[in-house]
């Protein structure tokens, strides 16, 4: 009777086990303060992480990069096609904006300096701008001079309002214009690898130099 119970007992721990297997995991997650949702159609097994640090946070990500096809300072058309081969470090500005764009111009700055020996070979910086109304290619060349930008690595992009538009809706950036011409806005930075695949989005006011330095040189 005791061989009989034994297995009995057995057997029902088995069925238990099995089930609770089948329930599956989810390996998604959700990610505290970063509502963006993935297309699961164009993404194969997307993944999202959040690194917390002391005074920030950087949110991991493996996703082909969004469509980029604008104009720099210059005229010159860049693509996601030209940026291939090279890091490219993206924040969203634009150059009536006397608040939070010229912290993370500066940010970008203190960066670059700690990237010396890649910048233009291997790392390269876009600005992009949410008012292409008002920042033509002539405008974001005259803010590239006011700040001092180097563009040997450093483009400041601007095109069609509706390009521009879908373009900071892929990046997940958020804005919206104000009635006195401002803008409220997010104030990410982006980092894709040399594939042209989202790795990383940093908050550029809260995440320090050495640890977006430290992030963005995986991917160098």
């Amino acid at each position: 009777m005791n061989i009989k119970k034994g297995l009995w007992t057995l057997f029902i721990s088995l069925i238990l086990i099995s089930a609770g297997c089948s329930q599956g995991s989810d390996s998604s997650g959700k990610n505290e303060g970063h509502a963006e949702k993935m297309d699961h159609s164009q993404h194969t097994m997307p993944q999202k992480e959040i690194k917390v640090y002391e005074n920030g946070r950087v949110i991991e990500l493996e996703q082909e990069a969004p469509v980029i096809k604008l104009t720099d300072q210059s005229g010159k058309t860049v693509t996601n096609e030209s940026l291939k081969g090279k890091a490219v470090l993206i924040n969203f500005i634009y150059t009536s904006c006397d608040e939070s764009c010229p912290i993370m111009v500066h940010k970008f700055m203190d960066i670059a300096k700690e990237m010396k020996g890649d910048l233009g070979k291997n790392l390269v910086l876009l600005s992009i701008t949410m008012d292409p109304e008002r920042d033509s290619v002539e405008a974001l060349k005259t803010y590239a001079e006011k700040m001092k930008a180097d563009t040997s690595y450093w483009s400041f992009l601007t095109g069609d309002k509706d390009v521009v538009a879908k373009t900071l809706k892929d990046f997940n950036f958020f804005y919206q214009k104000n009635e006195d011409g401002s803008f409220g806005h997010g104030n990410s930075i982006i980092l894709l690898d040399k594939r042209g695949v989202w790795k990383y989005t940093f908050n550029v006011l809260t995440v320090p130099v050495d640890i977006a330095v430290e992030w963005i040189k995986k991917e160098i």
